[in-house]
């Protein structure tokens, strides 16, 4: 239903200033944005339609873009987690080489040096 109405009883002047003021809720063309080229109303909302619609597809592709990025953070967070298991695995390792190592070394250090002297000595003549 119209906000605004003429019976055909009015005057002329009901009739104008009822124009006027249609006129004055639908809104001047001239203060539409500088970025649109509607030179009418239906023109201005075609206009409106066609950017929405384009940035509605803009939108999509983002929110799929971020769904892609989402899931590349997740593997990534679960590449890492991976990483610092073996990290520690590897620590672990090392930590056991070491005291190998360090118990290797004692062995060696305990072994008879006099008895391999003289087995060589007997041995070279």
């Amino acid at each position: 239903m119209a906000d605004r109405s003429v019976a055909t009883t009015d005057t002329f002047e009901v009739f104008r200033t009822t124009y006027n003021s249609t006129g004055a809720d639908v809104g001047d063309i001239g203060t539409l944005s500088s970025t649109i080229a509607a030179t009418d109303l239906v023109d201005a909302v075609n206009e409106n339609e066609t950017a929405i619609i384009a940035n509605a597809a803009t939108a999509a592709t983002n929110a799929t873009n971020i769904a892609t990025n989402v899931t590349n953070i997740a593997t990534n967070a679960t590449n890492i987690a991976t990483n610092v298991t073996n990290i520690a695995t590897n620590v672990t390792n090392i930590a056991t080489n070491a005291t190998n190592i360090a118990t290797n070394t004692t062995a060696i250090a305990a072994l008879p040096t006099a008895g391999f002297s003289i087995a060589m000595a007997v041995a070279l003549g």
